[in-house]
């Protein structure tokens, strides 16, 4: 019983991470980016192609990814997203095009990559024992990130909006 639970909390946590990500987008762009997870997953093949296959650095993977993730978004953003607010005048339409590019990332996806699942070979090697469970000695990080971030998150005035003026 207590290793389902200990597998709970680190999969609640990994969606937790990505269900901030989504409300950080659309709360900076006022864009539901339904293409979330597709995103996530490219990252991934990034990461397993880098690292898993060729043999380069993590973290040098890890950089990888932010270079590719952000030129598909800024692909994504100049090319389709900009152009659909300045001539759509009901909000229907972003949240179509958004459901659009999701499709498209997964389908090319698909055609690119195949629908073998992968994995990515551990960073660190070993195994916490946490009561009568044991936990992978490379899953803790997401849960310690969230920790750490948790109590500066939710603390007034804290992180980088904390001196902005309340009302605007």
């Amino acid at each position: 019983m207590q290793q389902v639970l200990v597998n709970g909390v680190v999969l609640a946590v990994n969606y937790a991470l990505i269900a901030l990500g989504i409300t950080l987008i659309f709360s900076i762009m006022n864009i539901l980016n339904f293409a979330h997870g597709q995103m996530f997953m490219i990252g991934g093949f990034v990461v397993y192609y880098l690292y898993g296959l060729f043999g380069v650095n993590y973290f040098v993977s890890l950089i990888g990814v932010v270079f590719v993730l952000g030129v598909i978004g800024w692909c994504f953003e100049t090319f389709f997203f900009r152009r659909m607010r300045k001539i759509a005048t009901r909000e229907e339409n972003s949240m179509l095009l958004a459901v659009g590019t999701a499709l498209l990332l997964e389908n090319l996806a698909l055609s690119s990559f195949g629908e073998k699942q992968r994995g990515v070979p551990p960073v660190v090697s070993g195994v916490f024992k946490i009561g009568d469970a044991f936990l992978p000695a490379g899953r803790p990080s997401p849960v310690c990130s969230v920790y750490k971030a948790g109590p500066r998150a939710a603390r007034p005035g804290a992180g980088s909006g904390g001196n902005l003026p309340h009302g605007g």
